[in-house]
């Protein structure tokens, strides 16, 4: 429902900002391109936003911040039109000019993002080495990470992926102490059946199936992996 909301607003203003952005400088034309582009990328209308992102792109205004801005929407686009090769180049380009503006913010979630497109092309260990450089940089700045249970539940799942169910385990149970979700129960209670501790994936077993769903293909795995506990 909400994506769709999302389509008809992009579709309703994409006339209004080709019509309004001709009579404004170099610098509210890009601000209105960088915004519309987001709201596509946001409306899963990729092709469309890679349009308006390469026009963007041309927009001289001498802004790193809304620079850093565009090439961050442009890595989503490209990784939604599956171009991971595009998408990270995004990625550098994106990381320079939040880095020059000290967006610290808006690099945690880029780096984050970064981690997640590393693991969809394959590259596991580099995802987790870029995970634990953005949970160490962040703990020696002193910086605080707004996300840090995605970040924790991150690292654990490419733990998991290398089969380390060991180191798995602590950084879902790190993630577990703010998050209650579902899926992240069950990743816990597949890592402890992996390691043989059968009671406790057991008990959050139990722990996910009470936990809000976030994911709902995954309610059916808890029974499966209960079954092969007890058989």
């Amino acid at each position: 429902v909400i994506l769709v909301k999302d389509r008809i607003k992009a579709n309703y203003l994409s006339k209004y900002i080709l019509t309004i952005s001709t009579s404004l400088s170099n610098y509210y034309k890009k601000l209105c391109y960088v915004y519309y582009t987001e709201l596509l990328k946001n409306s899963s209308m990729f092709e469309k936003g890679l349009d308006f992102l390469n026009y963007a792109s041309t927009i001289y205004c001498n802004d790193k911040h809304l620079d850093g801005r565009l090439y961050y929407i442009g890595m989503s686009i490209y990784r939604g039109l599956g171009n991971l090769e595009k998408a990270k180049n995004n990625y550098f380009q994106a990381k320079q000019y939040l880095t020059e503006t000290n967006n610290i913010a808006m690099l945690e979630n880029l780096n984050l993002k970064y981690s997640g497109l590393l693991r969809i092309s394959g590259e596991i260990q580099a995802a987790l080495k870029n995970d634990l450089k953005l949970l160490e940089d962040y703990t020696v700045k002193q910086y605080r990470l707004r996300n840090i249970e995605i970040l924790f539940n991150n690292i654990g799942w490419t733990y998991s992926l290398l089969h380390n169910y060991k180191k798995a385990v602590i950084y879902y149970q790190k993630a577990l102490e703010t998050l209650n979700d579902n899926d992240v129960y069950f990743n816990m209670a597949y890592c402890l059946y992996k390691i043989g501790e059968d009671n406790l994936s057991l008990t959050y077993i139990q722990r996910g199936r009470k936990a809000p769903v976030s994911n709902a293909f995954i309610t059916p795995f808890f029974d499966w992996l209960e079954l092969m506990i007890e058989k």
